[in-house]
Formats: structure tokens, C-alpha cells, sequence
């Protein structure tokens, strides 16, 4: 078992590695010339956070659940920018060449996990199109790292459709799909909601043809049968890839929102579980929680 950072250390944030986006509001105010040229100094900044944090990540032997907010913008239809117009574009190939080496090189898995906003069952295609264009982003940035196109750097996103049948829905999904680029669709998996239909039952007896993420809190606060059980099925969705599940727990006031620190981690781990998958931890503390997690 890998326990895996997701997106953010709270570690390197505090010695000045942070993330930077830039709005669309902001860019235009700037003018497109002047856009650009900041844009492009932030997308350098954040690709040398994500290398910094790999490397960290590495020296942690964790993996790594990459940033949504790598590159702003590039992906919102009306600012209609291409990686390849930013003036450090060949800086920001090579560098995410030479951090996905390192990656390879130290055996550590990577993934995505798209924003909330990204699904492939909306009742608004043009919402559909945009979330495939964002999906396609993150498969160019999976490319640009020289992952595999296989599911050992996943792309992982939610069903969120509660007003289609089962049938019309799978139309919708598979539809949705056939409009994606192998760069997603060998990576592409789906994860149980937090409420509901999107339970472990539901997604593991319509979706198990695919790879299915594991999340245990949403599980916990909405449930469909028994634990181990969810999480056998959802292991033999994954054939001969090792699953990338996530990992976190509920706060008393509010059991849906992500705890800072873990309280009732060895109990979730035992019986062999952690052998059985890789694991994003989705604690609020994020480095401080992992190291927590493993006695640091």
C-alpha cells in the first residue's frame, strides 16, 4: 500500500510553494497580451510546485494525486488559449518531462481528480462538452508527465445524474465517453457519492465494467450494504491494475466534511486492507495528516 498526497502540501506551501491561478475576470482586465505573459509566469510557477511536490512526495515514499489548478484557464472555452501560445511552453514540457521521469524513476503513482463540476451525465450537453474539454486537459497533462495510458495513473470522476433511469443514464455516460480521446478514456474510472443513487451497490452493479474508486467516508455516510463486501467488488473492478481507493474521515458536526487529522485510521486499515489497494488521503491536513498516519 501507497498512501498518496493529494494536491496540496501544507509543508512546502509554508516555505513559498504554492499554487497560483489567475481569473478570467483578471485576464481580460489585463488585456490578452499582457494575460498571457502572466498566465504563462503562473503555469511555470505551478508546474515547478508539482515538481517540487513530487519530489517531496518521493523522499516521503507516498504518491501523488495531481493538481486541478495547474493550468488555469487553458481549459474555459471563452479564453480560448492553447499551452502552446504561453511563452514558456518549452520550459513547461520539459519540466514536466523531467518530473514525470522522476516519478517513474521512484516508482511513485500519480492521478487526477477533475472539480466537482466536471461529469459526463449532465442534462446540459454544453456542460458535457466542457467537462470533456477539461478531461482532456488532464489527459494532455498525464501525456506531458509520460504516464502510461493505462489505469495506474487514473482519472477519477463522480456520476451525478439522479433524474435519468438507469438505462438512459449508461446511453448518456457512454455516449459522453465516445467523445473522449484515448488519453482519458484508458484512465477514465468513477467513485461512489457521498448521497444518492451513486452508492457502492448501484455504481458496482451498472458500472463494473470499468475501474470503480473506493471512497470510504462517502460509503460511510451513504450506505449500501456491507463494507468489505463494497470493497471486494470494487477491487475486481480493477483487473490487473493495483486500485487507487481514497481514504478519510467525517467530522462529528458534519460526517460528510473531510476531518483535518485522522482519529480511526488503524481501524479502517486492518484486517489486510491496506494490501489491497493504494489509498489518496483526502484529510484536510494533508502532509501533517500522512505523517500523522504513519507515526512521523
Amino acid at each position: 500500500m501507497s498512501l498518496n498526497l493529494c494536491c496540496i502540501s501544507i509543508a512546502l506551501k509554508e516555505k513559498g510553494y504554492g499554487f497560483q491561478i489567475i481569473t478570467w475576470t483578471r485576464f481580460q482586465q489585463l488585456g490578452r497580451t499582457e494575460g498571457l505573459r502572466i498566465l504563462s509566469d503562473r503555469i511555470l510557477n505551478n508546474v515547478r510546485v508539482t515538481q517540487k511536490t513530487i519530489e517531496y512526495c518521493a523522499q516521503n515514499n507516498w504518491g501523488y494525486r495531481l493538481s486541478s489548478t495547474i493550468f488555469p484557464l487553458i481549459s474555459f472555452d471563452k479564453a480560448n488559449i492553447k499551452v502552446q501560445e504561453l511563452k514558456d511552453h518549452n520550459e513547461i514540457m520539459d519540466i514536466l518531462a523531467e518530473t514525470g521521469e522522476t516519478a517513474r524513476k521512484e516508482n511513485l503513482r500519480l492521478s487526477s481528480h477533475p472539480g466537482e463540476f466536471t461529469t459526463l451525465d449532465s442534462e446540459n450537453r454544453d456542460a458535457i462538452l466542457r467537462s470533456i474539454t477539461d478531461l482532456e486537459l488532464h489527459g494532455f497533462l498525464h501525456n506531458s508527465l509520460g504516464l502510461p495510458k493505462n489505469y495506474s495513473n487514473p482519472i477519477n470522476i463522480h456520476l451525478k445524474n439522479e433524474h435519468l433511469g438507469f438505462v438512459d443514464h449508461k446511453n448518456r455516460i457512454n455516449e459522453s465517453i465516445s467523445l473522449l480521446s484515448d488519453n482519458v478514456k484508458s484512465r477514465l474510472v468513477f467513485e461512489n457519492n457521498d448521497k444518492g443513487r451513486w452508492h457502492c451497490d448501484n455504481l458496482a452493479s451498472h458500472y463494473s465494467n470499468m475501474p470503480l474508486t473506493y471512497d470510504n467516508l462517502h460509503d460511510a455516510v451513504n450506505p449500501s450494504g456491507e463494507q468489505n463486501t463494497n470493497i471486494r467488488r470494487f477491487c475486481e473492478t480493477w483487473g490487473n491494475y493495483k486500485p487507487l481507493f481514497h481514504y478519510s474521515e467525517g467530522r462529528e458536526d458534519n460526517k460528510r466534511a473531510h476531518r483535518d487529522y485522522p482519529q480511526n485510521n488503524l481501524n479502517f486499515f486492518q484486517n489486510n486492507r491496506k494490501d489491497l489497494a493504494d489509498y489518496d488521503v483526502e484529510l484536510k491536513m494533508k502532509d501533517l495528516a500522512l505523517n500523522m498516519m504513519e507515526g512521523k
